[in-house]
């Protein structure tokens, strides 16, 4: 109710992790959380999200600052995760 009621008549966006009733009932990962958002918010929200999808996801998930660091850890000189 949370990620629906409070945008709906706020008019703003709300997550929460869901109440366990909530997780027992559903297939909500343990990852994973409830958002919603005002329709209106749609058009730019899915911009981002589309955004975090091609750039920011794919290069935190390569982990390219752990393996920087491993290498900065083993003497070499690695750069900096500016580099990244």
């Amino acid at each position: 109710m949370d990620a629906t009621i409070i945008p709906y008549i706020e008019q703003r966006l709300n997550f929460n992790f869901g109440c366990y009733g909530c997780r027992d009932a559903t297939d909500i990962g343990p990852g994973e959380v409830i958002v919603g958002f005002p329709i209106d918010e749609l058009p730019s929200t899915v911009t981002h999200m589309e955004y975090l999808d091609k750039k920011a996801l794919p290069h935190s998930r390569d982990k390219d600052a752990l393996s920087l660091f491993m290498k900065q850890q083993k003497g070499g000189d690695g750069g900096s995760c500016s580099s990244l």
